[in-house]
């Protein structure tokens, strides 16, 4: 094994244990956006109970519509893999996280070659491979449940076929990538930044309005496979909005666009003033969104001294990313994840400044410079384990270390979300063995009040029924929805139960009690 390969095993052990890995991979579904984790979750759990076929995912939600509980969004190859994993190991979510872990390091080791045959030097090919590895929210998502750093992590091995692509010209290489470009997009559409952008450079040299200074990188024949991944993308999105809707349970994913031009002057300027206050530090911290708008700027001005294949794909991630930006404004107030494939744009501006230093300077070879790189990427795996632990354990001594890293608003919100989460949710992820010793089964309806997510609570104790979200419509009395579903017994805290004046006739006879989790049957 060359010693490069070795290094960089290492500095991938060495970045995770910063990151606390190994510890998050034994913790349940928790922190930030545990209502989108555990609906990814509920699926998995579903196809490994109920051994479901592939293309009929359910979670544990019933809709208030139809009482059924199908669902569908992004291709679910990892949930059907993992649910089947499962059947093998029993239900361990630590399996779950590590599959995903996986897949970042593969990703991120063919990024390492794909710099290192570039560059031929180790530490600009390092700092390069595990740059968005300091992005916070590639860090906690990667050790996650969701498919959006999967699919980014895909992303990163197309890349690398593509570069095979533009030194050989062989036709393979180009199948590689559009194939795994065409995985990506089905696991996450919005993985698509990178195979627009180089669809976009084989349209414009087909045109001719690009004028390659060798041999022309594209075909005209090229042209129809990089049609070939609309296909299947078409005909699974297509399915699983139909799917949904026959099960009534359109409502659970997002299926469309929530465009800027929805909202009014006024909202369009709080989600900004949230984006820049919230958002931004979970991308990067304010040093690394400066150095990458500037690197952006010098890229365009010396384009004439770059590839041009390159500077063209630079110019465009950042028209995609912009125009993603707007077709989802409505989002970006507080869901992250929705940021994570947009990180492409940011390794591929400071790929082409490097590129450009590479070809027009000796900088990488001095001493200073590698030095300089490798204190800058101690110091962003630094604050990225500042960011994760804190999301974790908000009294982490590493993530209080770094304090002033971390927004206003995620210190004044993580710390009450666990005190909260702990007080009144988690004992649902210990209570499956003792309901079951009360003859509630897995198939019994149960309705949990003060629950407000999808599948949070139904997914911890493994059982169907109702949260109080039911819908994002507001319902008379959930209570009597449930019932009409053939729920048969109701969930509350006992900390939260003065909190639902209108259903405590509902609360007369107390059948059990599992720490703070009060049971009563629904006769």
């Amino acid at each position: 094994m060359k010693k490069e390969v070795i290094i960089f095993i290492i500095s991938f052990i060495g970045i995770s244990l910063c990151y606390n890995y190994p510890a998050i991979l034994q913790k349940k579904n928790g922190s930030i956006h545990q209502w989108r984790q555990s609906d990814c979750l509920s699926i998995t759990q579903n196809y490994y109970k109920e051994n479901l076929p592939f293309h009929t995912p359910k979670i544990h939600h019933k809709s208030d519509e139809t009482g059924k509980r199908g669902v569908a969004s992004e291709f679910p190859i990892l949930y059907y893999v993992v649910g089947n994993i499962w059947k093998i190991t029993g239900q361990q979510e630590w399996i779950f996280r590590l599959v995903n872990v996986i897949i970042a390091f593969i990703g991120m080791f063919y990024l390492f070659k794909l710099f290192s045959e570039i560059f031929s030097l180790i530490i600009p090919s390092l700092f390069l491979s595990f740059f968005l590895f300091t992005s916070p929210i590639y860090i906690y998502y990667t050790n996650n449940f969701l498919a959006d750093a999967t699919a980014l992590n895909i992303v990163f091995i197309g890349w690398y076929h593509f570069y095979n692509f533009y030194k050989t010209h062989k036709i393979k290489y180009l199948i590689y990538l559009i194939s795994l470009f065409t995985l990506a997009g089905l696991i996450k559409i919005s993985s698509l930044f990178s195979f627009f952008a180089i669809g976009g450079i084989a349209l414009f040299e087909v045109l001719g309005w690009i004028k390659p200074k060798e041999k022309p990188l594209f075909k005209p024949a090229h042209i129809l496979i990089f049609l070939l991944p609309f296909i299947p993308i078409f005909l699974w999105y297509s399915y699983a909005i139909s799917y949904s809707e026959v099960n009534g349970n359109s409502y659970v994913f997002l299926k469309g666009i929530l465009p800027i031009w929805e909202l009014s002057s006024e909202r369009i300027s709080e989600t900004f003033n949230q984006f820049l206050t919230i958002q931004k530090p979970r991308v990067f911290n304010s040093v690394i969104h400066g150095f990458t708008l500037l690197f952006f700027i010098v890229n365009v001005i010396n384009y004439k001294k770059l590839n041009r294949v390159i500077i063209l794909l630079n110019i465009f991630l950042f028209l995609g990313v912009l125009i993603f930006f707007l077709l989802f404004y409505q989002v970006f107030d507080i869901h992250d994840y929705y940021l994570i494939n947009s990180l492409i744009f940011y390794l591929f501006t400071w790929f082409t400044f490097f590129y450009f230093l590479f070809k027009n300077t000796s900088a990488f070879k001095k001493t200073s410079v590698q030095f300089i790189l490798v204190g800058g990427l101690i110091y962003l795996v630094f604050i990225g384990s500042v960011h994760v632990r804190h999301r974790y354990n908000t009294k982490d001594p590493i993530a209080f270390a770094g304090y002033d890293y971390i927004s206003q608003h995620d210190k004044d919100v993580f710390g009450w979300y666990q005190f909260d989460y702990a007080k009144n949710q988690q004992a649902y992820q210990e209570i499956t063995p003792y309901l079951r010793s009360l003859g509630i089964k897995r198939e019994d309806v149960v309705m949990v009040l003060g629950d407000l997510s999808i599948n949070i609570s139904l997914y911890n104790m493994d059982q169907i029924g109702f949260t109080n979200y039911c819908d994002v419509r507001e319902y008379p009395n959930q209570v009597e929805l449930a019932k009409s579903f053939g729920a048969r017994y109701l969930f509350v805290s006992e900390y939260q139960k003065n909190d639902f004046q209108e259903y405590l006739p509902y609360m007369n006879k107390e059948i059990g009690k599992f720490k703070n989790i009060l049971i009563y049957p629904l006769q």
